[in-house]
Order: structure tokens, then sequence, then C-alpha cells
């Protein structure tokens, strides 16, 4: 081999192994600029997405407390704004009927008659029409009344329930049963005419009538007349009511019990 081939060949042979480093430097090099590599224990930066607007946000759809939605729904279904809810006169609301009820008076002989705050018109199966409440069972401070020891000795107690009404008005059967008429265990401030209406082991007492048109012993039946409502025994008192009252059969006034529920009595 010439010297000059030699030559040749050595600076050719030397240029290969430079490009050849050159190529290897660069493929090391890019590993270490990768982020994967040297920020590794750095916060990695994401760069902020554009927002679509025409997509609803997630947050806004989430569900919030309205007070105008399910819960007024569910009050105005609650049995205390009910047309036909009940209960004794005297726990209900004042004037918490549909309209105020008309009365035969306020007053009579220039005593207060009405004993109870409610002021709401009642029908019941026992009498037609629709009135008001004038005394209801239990502790009162009507002066109709001795004090009795079941009020603390300070005010009278009533055995039944008064229910304001015009002398005449219908009194009906509110349940099947047989009538007895002035029993034994009725004194005068019943009248001179009260009707009992005994059934399933209950007398069913109405005071203070004008008429009976029913005979002692006889079978009535739901919605049959017993007679006119009036005001015997109470003319001196409190003027004309229907007295309704409940007691296990046979027994005294004693025994009394709250008759509200067998008055069967709905809000008007």
């Amino acid at each position: 081999m010439t010297p000059a081939v030699r030559t040749l060949t050595v600076a050719a042979a030397l240029g290969l192994l430079l490009a050849t480093g050159c190529s290897a430097s660069t493929q090391v090099a890019e590993p270490a600029a990768s982020s994967e590599l040297t920020g590794a224990n750095e916060p990695t930066t994401v760069p902020n997405e554009p927002i679509d607007r025409s997509q609803p946000d997630p947050s806004s759809s989430a569900p919030t407390a309205d007070s105008s939605s399910t819960d007024v729904s569910r009050a105005d279904a609650s049995p205390e704004r009910s047309a036909t809810a009940t209960g004794t006169p005297g726990s209900q609301t004042p004037g918490g009927g549909s309209r105020a009820c008309t009365v035969t008076s306020t007053e009579w002989k220039g005593q207060q008659r009405f004993w109870t705050e409610d002021e709401s018109c009642w029908t019941s199966p026992w009498y037609a029409g629709s009135h008001r409440v004038m005394i209801t069972f239990g502790c009162n401070g009507s002066p109709w009344y001795k004090p009795s020891s079941l009020c603390g000795g300070r005010h009278g107690f009533h055995h039944g329930v008064d229910i304001d009404m015009p002398v005449g008005t219908p009194v009906t059967a509110g349940v099947a049963g047989i009538v007895v008429l002035a029993p034994p265990t009725m004194g005068d401030a019943y009248g001179d005419r009260p009707v009992v209406v005994r059934s399933m082991g209950v007398d069913h007492v109405l005071g203070h009538l004008s008429e009976v048109r029913v005979a002692d012993g006889e079978q009535v039946n739901p919605g049959q007349l017993l007679g006119l409502s009036g005001m015997s025994g109470a003319e001196e008192l409190d003027g004309p009511h229907l007295h309704f009252e409940t007691r296990p059969a046979g027994e005294t006034v004693d025994a009394a019990t709250d008759p509200w529920t067998a008055l069967q009595a709905r809000r008007d």
C-alpha cells in the first residue's frame, strides 16, 4: 500500500469514527432531557384546557334546598290543614274552620254562652246542619257547674259536649241501637225529654230536646229521626242547645266518658 492510499484510508476511518460518536452522543442526550426522568420529583404542570360552554356545568345541577318544593305539599296534606280534621274542639286552633259559624246568640240572659275558643262549625250524624260547640267535655270556666276536685277545685266539670243550635233542629240517631226514654239515671239537668240510644254497651245521651219522635224500647237505625232540639232544662242557664254525652250502659253521670269520638263530628 502506498503512503498516499494509507493516508486516505486512515482519514476515512477517522471520519467514520467521528460520525458514529456524534450519533451516539445525541441518542444518549435525548432521554436526559425528558420530563419523565428529570422532572419525576417535581409537580407536573397540566396546561389549561379550553372550557366547552355548550355543555352544562355539573356543579349547577346539584340538588338544592327549596322551601317551596315537596315540604309544602306535605304540609298541605297534613291533618291539621284538612277540612275534615277531627279532634276535641278545645284542642283545635281558634277559628280553624273554613268559615265563621252562625250562632243562635253569644249570650243568654246576660251570660256568656261559649266557653271554648274554637269557632268552627261542626257537622255530625247526630243532628242536622252545622253548628258551633259551646262547652267541651271536662274542666271549664263556665258558672253552671260546681267546683270539682277533678279540676283542682277551681272549675266545674262538664260530662258531655254542648252544641249550639236553634230550637227545632232535627236530632237523629248516629248509631243503631235501642231507645231508652227518661231512664232513672237521668236528672232534671237534661230536661223533660232526654233520649238515650243504647248501643254496643254504651248509652248515648241526648238532652234538652223539645220533642221526642221515638218510643221507649224502639230499635233505631243510623239517620232515623229521634226528636227535635230545644232548651228544656236550660231555659234559665245557657239557652237552646243539644247536650251529647256517653256512659257505660245503665251507669250514672259519674261514669261519663269523653263523647267526642262517638259524636263523629266533622269540621265544616
